[in-house]
This record gives C-alpha cells, sequence and structure tokens, in this order.
C-alpha cells in the first residue's frame, strides 16, 4: 500500500472507539452506524463522512454509487452482540441483529480491502466464529481469531472480547504486553448522576471489593465494588449494572467510565444519560483499537516503523 493510501471504513462504528484507535495510525474516511445517538456523538469528534442508516443499505447504495474505484486498505467495526452476550437470556441467532456479523463479511467481499478487523463478544457461538473465519479465508486472506483481554492490550478493564484478523499478505496479530494499570487511574472523583441510598451504601459496605455481588436477599449480582489496585470489569451499562466506587460512597460516573473505555475527558457525547451509557457499553475499548491498528501498521509499512514513536 502506498502511503497515501492508508484509508478505512468503520462499519458499526459506535461512538468511535475503533475510530479513535485507528486514527492514530490510517485516515478512517468513512464510518457507518443506524443509531443516531451514537452517530451524533461519532460527528461530534471525528471529521468523517459518516452514513447514519443501515449497513446493509451502505453496501447496496453507496459503495456502488459513491465509491466506485475508490479503496479501502482497512475495514474495521464491531457488529451488534446483543444476541451473543451472556447477559441475554433469549438469544435469537436468527434476528436481524445477529446476521450483521455476516453483513460485514459480505461488506469485505465487496470492498475487497487489504485487511480487516472484526471485534466482538468472546460468547460468540464457535461454529459461527468458525464460519467467518472460513469465509474470509476462502477470500484469500490470512486471517488469526481468538478470545483475548482487553487488559492486555492496554485497557484498565477485565474485559473478554473475540478479535479476528485478516489480511490479505500478512498473519497480523498484536502481542499481549504486561499492564499494570488500575481502577485507580479513572477514579477522578467526578459527579455521578445515579444517586445511592444510604441503606444500599451501608449493604455493600459488608461485600467483597472487586467481584460481582448482590444485595442480602438478592439474586441478581448487579453491583461492583470496585478494588482500586486492580483492574475494572468488563464496561456494562452502568445504569443497569453499577458499578461502585472503592468506599461505597456512590457509583463511578460516566466521566470515569469513558476514561475506562480508553476516550480522552474531552471526548464528547450527545443522548440522554441512559443513551450515554449505553453508547459506552458498547463502544470498543480505544486502547484495544489501538494496538491492533499499530499491528497492521507495522505489517504493512515495515519502511515507516521509526514513526511509530510519534504515533502511538
Amino acid at each position: 500500500m502506498k502511503p497515501s493510501d492508508k484509508t478505512i471504513l468503520d462499519l458499526y462504528c459506535g461512538m468511535g472507539g475503533l475510530s479513535s484507535g485507528f486514527t492514530k495510525f490510517f485516515q478512517v474516511t468513512n464510518a457507518v452506524d443506524l443509531w443516531k445517538d451514537a452517530c451524533r456523538t461519532y460527528h461530534l469528534n471525528h471529521k468523517v463522512r459518516l452514513h447514519n442508516y443501515p449497513v446493509t443499505e451502505f453496501l447496496a447504495t453507496c459503495i456502488p454509487k459513491d465509491f466506485e474505484g475508490m479503496v479501502f486498505n482497512g475495514v474495521v467495526g464491531g457488529p451488534p452482540c446483543q444476541e451473543f452476550s451472556v447477559l441475554n437470556h433469549n438469544p435469537d441467532l436468527d434476528s436481524v441483529r445477529a446476521r450483521q456479523l455476516f453483513v460485514f463479511l459480505d461488506a469485505v467481499k465487496l470492498v475487497r480491502p487489504e485487511f480487516a478487523m472484526i471485534e466482538n463478544v468472546a460468547s460468540i457461538p464457535l461454529r459461527l466464529k468458525l464460519q467467518a473465519a472460513k469465509t474470509l479465508q476462502t477470500q484469500g486472506y490470512k486471517v488469526i481469531h481468538k478470545v483475548i483481554h482487553a487488559f492486555d492490550y492496554g485497557s484498565v478493564q477485565l474485559r473478554r472480547r473475540w478479535v479476528l484478523t485478516a489480511a490479505k499478505q500478512h498473519y497480523v496479530y498484536p502481542e499481549t504486553h504486561q499492564s499494570h494499570r488500575s481502577a485507580q487511574e479513572i477514579l477522578k472523583n467526578k459527579h455521578s448522576y445515579m444517586k445511592m441510598s444510604k441503606r444500599v451504601s451501608e449493604q455493600l459496605q459488608e461485600l467483597p471489593k472487586g467481584k460481582w455481588v448482590s444485595l442480602p436477599g438478592k439474586h441478581w449480582k448487579e453491583y461492583f465494588i470496585v478494588d482500586p489496585t486492580k483492574p475494572l470489569p468488563a464496561i456494562v451499562n452502568v445504569l443497569k449494572n453499577r458499578i461502585v466506587r472503592p468506599d461505597c460512597s456512590g457509583y463511578v460516573s460516566l466521566d470515569e467510565i469513558k476514561l475506562a473505555q480508553g476516550f480522552s475527558p474531552t471526548y464528547k457525547m450527545y443522548g440522554t444519560l441512559t443513551s450515554k451509557a449505553q453508547q459506552l457499553a458498547n463502544a470498543v475499548p480505544v486502547e484495544l483499537a489501538t494496538s491492533f491498528a499499530k499491528a497492521f501498521f507495522k505489517a504493512y509499512y515495515p519502511d515507516q516503523n521509526s514513526l511509530l514513536h510519534y504515533l502511538g
């Protein structure tokens, strides 16, 4: 690839986790997502051609009409994962959302980029993981896919994800690196809009830190009391599953959750409190995206590796 051809298409871009990481090494030129609030958040932070409609519509109309002759060197994305999540007790693997994994594969087949990356939940059924890998292998890509911890790729949270990489010329997958990050980094005593009652605070005081727990008499483990010396748990919708400050005085704020996902303090968000919480839960950790972007850059631009010190 030529240096001027470092163009990326971000599908299912959400609020911009993958784009934030890949922008450090490549030029994200187009992004697609159906959720209006997430698109507005993305637009507030990225100067990218943004398409707010289904990926299937984008592939059927925009690719042939607007991008004929244009090359995307990379296609990246995190298709909807709700149907594969362990929190979903009634998954429908034939639903429109579940099929988006294979819509992403259709996009790769249509665009024919030099490389591609899929990020999703670890609990995707093995047969679908293997089917996705085989589909890309038959298109001539060298594929690696496995379940990883975001913590091993620079994140401050223990978030298990399935990540697939596919590249025409190389097998590409970043090596893990030892991390010493802990929750203390993101605890800034930011004001939380989520109020904790005195009774709940008192009950939480008696429960162990560093694990999901339930209140006395309850079965659903909906509280995680942060141990500041250890990583955070996987970031979820904190309005549904509460992440609690180490002293049990209140909840970790959305501003702190934004930091936990790797976004800068100045990263702007659009939407209601409920919307913002879900956008953050859906986001790809920026540090994870950066690690994979750096690996693709090193593989395809070995003569420019001296730039890595400056790029991140």
